[in-house]
């Protein structure tokens, strides 16, 4: 692992670097709460002369078509995209007073052009830094001025608009805020492989607000040497299950959801918990399991398409265990692959998993 420090301008100034955030990662998260802290310190770093750290930044790399490297964001999402914001927000505020009003700023042109946008004259106008799928057409729209999707992300809008309104305040010192932001630093480091993502992103988010079981399933499946192939995989497969499950994805139902698939599909079905159904879907994976990764993502989409149509699991009931499931199954619901020859003892029954995924209502 390659460690180092840098300022978070230096690396956002990088010409021939670009940053990703992956799809299996939670949504923007900062509200304005954050958002104040992080211009506070900042102020008052640049007030005292001091550098103010930022905290660590976690990345894989992997080259682009283009001959430039994309930087897929493992530990770092929160702090990258809101500094961006206020980039783009100090931006909008010079534009609003001539673009230049201070010799100690650089001018709104310079700030976008130097560290929110990549002007490559074989490409459309892009971000230097593309957000998760649910925020990307937010934040792309402020980093580009151009026009807000119909549907914007919250948090991107609270933040950035938080940022507009702070940075109008007279009281407000930018030329001080600017010399924070410039002396900020992260300390950086470069995972050695992708198969060390996975694992990393388990222990980065073992504190704090815990994962959801679709949130380690979707990690665990989404997983993939490029980020492009990520995309491809999530649009794919992923979207649809959680769309599913609208207007709440990623939570109680399709938890629960996956939950009776692992109970449902692998062998000895005996996963009392979530977190015991995840750990039964890696272990069947890597041990036993003869597909791909993407096979077992387009079972789970069509299971979960099964049980969001048949809701409180009435198509499931009929087959007595997970065996006679695997074994008879719809076929648009289940592998062709053949599953290891199990024992029936200490399985437990389609209608035990729903009855017992049912007092969780």
């Amino acid at each position: 692992m390659q460690i180092s420090q840098k300022t978070i301008l230096e690396m956002l100034e990088r010409e021939h670097v670009r940053y990703a955030i992956p799809l299996y990662q939670r949504s923007y998260a900062w509200r304005r709460t954050q958002a104040a802290d992080l211009l506070d310190d900042l102020a008052r770093a640049g007030a005292l002369g001091k550098a103010h750290f930022l905290g660590t930044f976690l990345y894989n790399s992997e080259p682009t078509e283009a001959g430039a490297e994309l930087r897929v964001v493992i530990d770092g999402q929160q702090r990258i995209t809101t500094v961006s914001l206020l980039v783009a927000a100090l931006a909008n505020h010079l534009d609003g007073q001539g673009g230049h009003p201070s010799s100690t700023l650089p001018s709104a042109q310079q700030l976008r052009t130097r560290f929110l946008q990549v002007h490559d004259p074989n490409t459309p106008l892009q971000p230097k830094l593309r957000s998760g799928e649910a925020d990307n057409a937010t934040f792309s729209a402020l980093a580009l001025q151009e026009p807000l999707p119909s549907n914007p992300s919250e948090k991107i809008l609270e933040v950035y608009r938080y940022f507009e309104q702070r940075l109008k305040d007279t009281g407000l010192d930018l030329a001080q805020v600017w010399a924070g932001l410039s002396a900020a630093y992260l300390i950086c480091a470069q995972a050695d492989a992708v198969d060390h993502t996975q694992l990393i992103f388990e222990s980065l988010n073992s504190k704090g607000k815990p994962l959801t079981l679709a949130d380690l399933v979707r990690n665990y499946l989404l997983i993939a040497k490029s980020h492009d192939e990520q995309a491809r995989l999530y649009h794919e497969y992923w979207a649809p299950i959680t769309g599913m499950f609208q207007p709440d994805p990623g939570t109680k139902k399709l938890d629960n959801a996956i939950w009776a698939w692992t109970n449902l599909r692998f062998r000895k079905a005996n996963a009392h918990t979530p977190g015991a159904a995840y750990s039964l879907l890696k272990r069947y994976a890597e041990d036993e399991y003869t597909g791909t990764l993407e096979d077992l993502l387009e079972e789970l989409r069509g299971f979960c398409l099964m049980w969001a149509e048949n809701y409180r699991y009435h198509a499931v009931k009929k087959f007595k265990s997970s065996f006679d499931w695997a074994k008879n199954g719809p076929k648009t619901l289940v592998s062709d692959r053949a599953v290891k020859p199990a024992s029936h003892e200490g399985s437990m029954s389609a209608a035990d998993i729903a009855d017992q995924v049912d007092e969780r209502w």
